[in-house]
């Protein structure tokens, strides 16, 4: 099925930075990233997700909703770069929301100096009865709006839970966060009239605010290793962390980029280690990654000062499940 894709010029023309495909037989699935990665073919007993370990964190990728009552976008970004996205579901602006058929907005836009999204520096200014305060009339209509464009968000991101950051007019963010069901909206947005700025732009703005919170979250389960690494409650030895996520017990498993080691498996579960990659090996710490997100935990690629290159952070202390499993 992936060399059928060679001669499909259309899908190769809708590529982001990177693209991750997954084969066994009877299965592919593909997702097109906005990352770049290392060329890489992996074969083996399960498939290598270790170097999308980095986006599969919630605040590695986020979503940047440009709004106002002309005009609706979403892109999805990270720290690589923005794509603009097109869901079928949204409505075009207020007037579309709403069903009006003859919208007359009294929501004009001037643009003056300030710190805006663009480029330029610009912010947009509110000109209509009351100023920077929309009388009451436009004020619920706004809310209606933004309640309607909620719905279709929620209804297209499903499940996501990677943080949503809104750009536009100031006065417009709190009224959307009244509406907004989204579990994870960003209390900072992108301030200024987004509609003559271009995605990357906007992108730019973004990362302003995205980029102190994806450091703080690597700072954060380092600085909490470094807190336990003393206690039953962490661990940087490989085989008590493999021990640890066959129980669904690694919270959080940080691991440093480039860090590989190759074991076989036996059939009891014992991890043997092997000087490098064979038929019958496996990198343990795509292993590791993988059952740590299959049971809920999380995967912080950042440097860690360990011998291993890797570190963990257990649900309980590390004597519970090593008991347990001496027991089995």
């Amino acid at each position: 099925p992936a060399e059928q894709l060679l001669d499909q010029n259309d899908f190769w023309q809708h590529q982001s930075d990177g693209l991750a495909v997954f084969l066994k037989p009877g299965f592919m699935k593909m997702w097109r990233l906005p990352c770049d990665f290392s060329e890489l073919v992996v074969v083996g007993q399960r498939f290598h997700v270790k170097p999308l370990s980095r986006v599969m964190t919630d605040d590695y990728q986020w979503y940047i909703l440009a709004t106002s009552p002309n005009r609706v976008r979403l892109m999805h970004a990270s720290m690589q770069g923005v794509d603009e996205m097109k869901p079928d579901n949204f409505p075009e602006n207020l007037r579309d929301a709403l069903n009006i058929d003859e919208y007359v907005s009294t929501l004009q836009f001037h643009s003056t100096s300030g710190k805006g999204p663009g480029s330029r520096g610009q912010d947009a200014v509110h000109h209509g009865q009351g100023g920077n305060d929309p009388d009451v009339t436009k004020q619920d209509e706004i809310l209606q709006y933004f309640h309607r464009l909620d719905k279709a968000l929620c209804d297209y991101l499903e499940e996501q839970r990677h943080p949503l950051i809104f750009a536009g007019v100031e006065y417009l963010f709190p009224i959307f966060k009244n509406a907004c069901k989204y579990r994870n909206i960003m209390d900072q947005a992108v301030t200024g009239n987004p509609d003559d700025c271009s995605p990357a732009q906007l992108w730019e703005s973004s990362k302003e605010l995205m980029e102190p919170k994806i450091r703080a979250r690597a700072q954060a389960a380092v600085a909490k290793f470094q807190e336990k690494a003393h206690t039953d409650w962490a661990s940087a030895d490989p085989i008590m962390i493999y021990d640890a996520a066959k129980m669904g017990q690694v919270a959080t498993l940080i691991v440093t980029p480039g860090t590989e080691k190759w074991v076989v498996l036996d059939k009891d579960g014992t991890a043997k280690f092997v000087k490098q990659n064979g038929a019958e090996a496996e990198d343990l710490v795509n292993w590791l990654a993988v059952e740590t997100l299959l049971n809920g935990g999380s995967v912080v690629s950042s440097p860690i000062d360990t011998e291993s290159g890797i570190a963990a952070i257990f649900r309980t202390p590390a004597g519970q499940y090593v008991h347990e499993t001496a027991n089995r």
